[in-house]
């Protein structure tokens, strides 16, 4: 792994971060400036009845910002300081294209694992969600029980897929799948019991928590499959295609434009195409700064924020 190859990745890495969010940014302050409602996907941001949850307009605060900073500088430093971590680990490589840098390296796939971190953003933005929330403008996905399982969820994700990544273990494998089936069954969870009951009732946040509960023992037991299982990839796309299709229905029976559901689904589809093209060799190179798997990383982000964003816009008054 050279010196001069990690620098050039780092900045790149950190340049597209610093883009996507100063993005968020100023579509967030435009549709916050803007108090005329919309119902489409384009203008989600001008909602912001709910969703400005760092009551700036900004995507995080001052503090999410400081963490996300610090986690990247932590990571470079782990990358230039620890050595010959995962070299016990129980090996299980993933299909990907990048190029292994080895067992010596804090992170085998370094783009692969850069990526992760829009889970982590996630994570920050629903403790903003938290700490902001405005009583008089709540809804169920408003409910600090229900941020705070959100916030479980996509850390889980995020050390799951970050730990695969950086030691291309068996134990990291496991993680990375529990934690991509929690982040979206909690998507699936939260609307499915909002289609119900927009308001934050007790009985609603209970039953929304037991569903999110139940399912967990089983994503537990079918995360074990190691990567050169013949199941393995049809376990795992069968049952992420059968929660988005779960979570598209109930955002069709809670009455959201198709224009919505759609282009969320194509943000979807985009990151799924960039995956299998990365993993079929349709597009490798394995030294590239682009990684189609990183960037199905930061599509399902955006995806899971887009529809979190969707969710907390609901209005109890108006919609329940």
């Amino acid at each position: 792994f050279h010196k001069d190859e990690y620098i050039r990745l780092t900045f790149f890495v950190t340049i597209v971060y610093i883009a996507g969010f100063f993005f968020f940014f100023f579509q967030a302050e435009d549709g916050i400036r803007d108090a005329q409602e919309s119902r489409g996907l384009g203008d989600v941001y001008k909602r912001q009845e709910y969703g400005d949850v760092s009551g700036s307009g900004m995507l995080l605060p001052r503090w999410g910002w400081i963490l996300m900073v610090t986690a990247i500088a932590g990571v470079v430093l782990a990358q230039w300081g620890i050595k010959d971590l995962w070299a016990e680990m129980e090996s299980d490589p993933g299909p990907w294209c990048e190029r292994d840098r080895g067992a010596h390296a804090f992170l085998r796939e370094p783009s692969n694992a850069y990526s992760d971190l829009s889970y982590l953003a996630i994570a920050i933005w629903l403790s903003t969600a938290v700490l902001r929330r405005d009583r008089r403008k709540s809804n169920l996905a408003s409910e600090p029980a229900v941020l705070g399982v959100g916030v479980l969820a996509n850390l889980l994700h995020f050390v799951g897929t970050f730990f695969n990544h950086a030691c291309r273990c068996y134990p990291g494998h496991v993680l990375d799948v529990m934690g991509m089936y929690t982040a979206v069954w909690y998507l699936v969870a939260l609307a499915a019991v909002q289609m119900t009951s927009v308001k934050p009732t007790k009985s609603a946040v209970l039953s929304f928590c037991g569903l999110w509960i139940a399912a967990l023992p089983v994503f537990f037991a079918i995360s074990q499959q190691r990567y050169d299982s013949p199941l393995r990839e049809h376990t795992e796309n069968s049952v992420i295609t059968l929660m988005i299709l779960l979570l598209t229905l109930c955002f069709a029976r809670m009455g959201f434009p198709r224009t919505t559901i759609t282009k969320l689904l194509a943000v979807v589809v985009v990151g799924k195409g960039c995956h299998e093209m990365d993993i079929r060799r349709v597009y490798c190179d394995p030294e590239s700064w682009f990684q189609g798997h990183a960037a199905w990383h930061i599509a399902t982000a955006w995806a899971m924020f887009l529809v979190l964003q969707e969710l907390q816009a609901k209005n109890p008054a108006r919609d329940s």
